[in-house]
């Protein structure tokens, strides 16, 4: 059953697939991802609805008939959930699944649902020798877990699935193991259960009408250039401030829209690290282009507000609401601001999304997605009591949790994200899940839908266990220093990039 796991250099020949229709809809889900509340400390079973019914994904769910009982009767699955952070929806859903999947199989499974991000608390346990059996984990954090030997390969347990599951999830797959994990020979170690588009470009649609644009002819921007041409215009003609809001804080300034543009214009050169992870390209030609253009929309065109520097993708939407700005660029996420702090205004249809620009790569920047890792067992361990439990594990996952049928179809109320399975359409998300802000969300959905789908190949975050470092603690405060006019963003790449290759390579 086991399939070819990489797709070309280029990052395309990926086949334009099923999930061409049934993307769309459920993309504008990425909106549950990002506001968490969280569940404090709870490390306990709860939950009685929400999630999937367990009957329809395919695989091997329910019971065993006969005198022999439930299937997993006496068996320990031992799990680290993080999703349940992302929302009250989320943290209802996932516990009713693994009620269900408990009550129907005789497993338990023993959940650590831990509060808040939990990256660097799960490493120390790591290290320290606990082990769960599988966790879930965000996009381009489980290299750490490959570095210590404790993931296991993506082909090693791809045949406890089915291979219809195998084959719905494949676009996204397929090429996953030579675009994220290069440097561990091009082999997979998660099994992703959602797909993330490139960021969306934000603006007011009433700003737009008031400056004299189209919003239907002149948004979205075609390229940089005609992204600058429309927010001279709003800035000039229209009522805000500030024609295009950035953002400059160290958690938003090199990994939102400034890692999708190096991507659409040169595709893997324009990623953070070369293709087998021996080097950064953070000072190469389409990073720099990208960073040069980026800082020049606060310091030479003035678009932006003089807050830039420490303001968030976030803090941007919030002055799009205020009407103080008139575009951005956001992740699709940051959909959830304007539905908790500005509905009436949604609802009138004072904003408009659009996809993010496509480059010469054919690409339109990063398309990312959330996985399960299977853990190998610590040493002294009963191997067939582990392998049991990874079996009961992809039964869950498949039956129950995250790649069954129900669950993709209401990922928009519970984990966010937006379905990987390709057979989930529009049609079954509408139909599976209430609209909470009871209005149609159709314009989102084209824009999300456009954002994956209109692509020649996928780009995925590098899984390298620096990468997070060089991106989200070397680059950013150099990039700072631009944004301030302090150095030029050539030369602030060119100094991160030395202080990357001192650590790293």
């Amino acid at each position: 059953m086991a399939q070819d796991n990489t797709s070309d250099s280029s990052g395309g020949n990926v086949r334009r697939r099923r999930f061409l229709q049934g993307a769309g809809a459920s993309s504008v889900a990425l909106l549950a991802g990002c506001a968490g509340s969280g569940d404090g400390g709870d490390t306990g079973n709860g939950g009685t609805d929400g999630g999937d019914t367990g009957t329809d994904g395919g695989g091997n769910g329910g019971t065993t008939t006969g005198s022999t009982g439930p299937k997993y009767e006496g068996l320990t699955i031992r799990y680290w959930n993080r999703f349940h952070n992302n929302s009250g929806r989320a943290s209802e859903a996932i516990r009713g699944a693994i009620d269900r999947f408990e009550e129907e199989t005789g497993a338990t499974v023993d959940v650590n649902y831990s509060a808040g991000d939990p990256g660097q608390r799960w490493l120390t346990l790591a290290r320290e020798g606990e082990r769960p059996h599988i966790m879930d984990q965000v996009s381009g954090f489980v290299g750490p877990f490959v570095e210590l030997g404790i993931a296991k390969p993506f082909p090693e347990y791809r045949d406890l699935f089915s291979t219809e599951l195998l084959d719905r999830t494949a676009w996204l797959m397929d090429p996953l193991g030579e675009q994220a994990y290069g440097g561990y020979d091009g082999i997979a170690h998660e099994f992703k259960f959602s797909s993330e588009p490139p960021r969306l470009f934000l603006a007011r649609r009433d700003h737009l009408e008031a400056a004299g644009l189209d919003p239907e002819s002149d948004f979205p921007p075609t390229d940089f250039e005609d992204s600058v041409r429309i927010a001279e215009a709003l800035q000039e003609d229209g009522p805000g401030n500030y024609g295009w809001q950035i953002y400059g804080s160290s958690g938003d300034v090199t990994d939102t829209c400034t890692e999708d543009w190096p991507v659409a214009q040169a595709g893997q050169e324009g990623k953070i690290l070369n293709a087998d992870w021996t080097d950064t390209q953070i000072d190469g030609e389409p990073i720099k282009t990208t960073y040069e253009n980026f800082v020049s929309l606060h310091v030479e065109h003035e678009l932006s507000s003089p807050g830039t520097v420490s303001m968030s993708d976030e803090d941007g939407t919030q002055l799009l609401i205020r009407g103080e700005a008139s575009m951005t660029q956001i992740p699709a996420a940051t959909y959830a601001d304007l539905l908790a702090n500005a509905e009436d205004q949604v609802m009138n249809g004072d904003f408009i999304f659009g996809p993010a620009w496509k480059g010469e790569s054919g690409s339109r920047g990063i398309t990312g997605g959330d996985g399960v890792v299977f853990i190998n067992p610590p040493d002294g361990a009963d191997e067939a009591e582990w392998d049991r439990a990874h079996e009961a594990a992809a039964d869950l996952l498949e039956n129950y949790l995250y790649h069954s049928m129900e669950f993709q179809r209401t990922m928009f109320s519970t984990i966010g994200g937006a379905n990987i399975r390709d057979d989930v359409t529009p049609e079954d998300i509408r139909a599976a899940v209430d609209d909470p802000a009871g209005y149609d969300q159709t314009q989102i959905i084209e824009a999300t839908n456009t954002c994956i789908t209109d692509q020649e190949g996928y780009y995925i975050q590098e899984a390298a266990p620096f990468f997070g470092q060089i991106q989200g603690e070397i680059m950013p405060g150099y990039i700072q220093q631009a944004l301030q006019g302090q150095i030029t963003a050539s030369g602030a790449l060119d100094q991160a990039a030395q202080e990357a290759r001192d650590q790293f390579f």
